[in-house]
């Protein structure tokens, strides 16, 4: 029985350590590729909407139509607002196509500068958003009417803007945050304070008494105690009383007369 479950500790050890080695390495393969996963769905959004009237005029309707319904869920495809090519209406509106295109450039900028790419300030990337929301804004309530280089232009720099801003504040995030944990060990192990000296003792607190070496005479000669020195006052004063009292009784007596005979 011993031998038994020892096996299956072993067998569970065995299968854990491949899991934490598996999962250790998919963290690493996302923490290098996670901007080339998003630049990558980026580029398919925008070839998806690219590709829609290049399959109607080739009559492939049953994979245009299928693609063109999907896009609708981040677009709403309005026909005066959007482009066509050869005939047939792009899968988005001129604004996302602006938006969605210069994300995927700025993508990949971001991917061929190393992830070294410095970000903006977040005023900087407030003013760059602003004319986007103004036109979307003044069309929507119908104070004016947007044009198509308006509608591209303002979504470029909405899109330029976004990834101009979030990539580069991911990538630091994330160097701040997640530490090699060989690094993280000597970091603890120069900073480690040993456990005797970290608790305070008695003996910490205690006054250093320095022993003194006494003479033979000072051990066997008691020290006056206070008790002493009263009781030696007191017949010092008495004495001086009676000093003083003498004269008085001597001057208050009468003189004697010898007579000789």
């Amino acid at each position: 029985m011993a031998a038994q479950s020892i096996s299956q500790q072993q067998v569970y050890h065995a299968r854990q350590s491949r899991l934490d080695g598996a999962m250790r390495k998919a963290g690493e393969i996302t923490l290098a590729y996670w901007p080339h996963a998003i630049t990558v769905l980026l580029g398919i959004i925008v070839s998806a909407a690219l590709s829609v009237p290049l399959l109607t005029y080739l009559g492939l309707n049953e994979i245009a139509k299928p693609i063109f319904f999907s896009l609708h869920l981040i677009c709403a495809q309005i026909p005066s607002h959007s482009f066509y090519i050869l005939g047939h209406q792009l899968g988005m509106c001129a604004r996302n196509m602006g938006i969605y295109s210069s994300m995927f450039i700025g993508g990949l900028v971001f991917i061929q500068s190393k992830k070294r790419l410095p970000g903006i300030p977040w005023w900087v990337w407030v003013l760059m958003i602003l004319p986007m929301a103004y036109d979307g804004l003044t069309q929507m309530f119908g104070l004016r009417e947007s044009t198509w280089e308006l509608r591209v232009l303002t979504g470029a720099l909405f899109g330029f803007g976004n990834m101009w801003f979030v990539l580069p504040f991911i990538q630091r995030t994330l160097l701040q945050t997640i530490i090699d944990p060989a690094q993280v060990y000597m970091t603890v192990a120069q900073q480690a304070v040993p456990v005797q000296s970290a608790i305070p003792t008695v003996q910490q607190f205690m006054p250093v008494q320095t022993p003194v070496l006494l003479s033979q005479y000072e051990l066997e000669t008691p020290l006056p105690s206070s008790d002493v020195d009263t009781q030696s006052s007191e017949p010092k004063e008495a004495g001086e009383n009676e000093d003083a009292a003498q004269p008085q009784e001597s001057a208050s007596s009468p003189p004697v007369m010898i007579v000789e005979e």
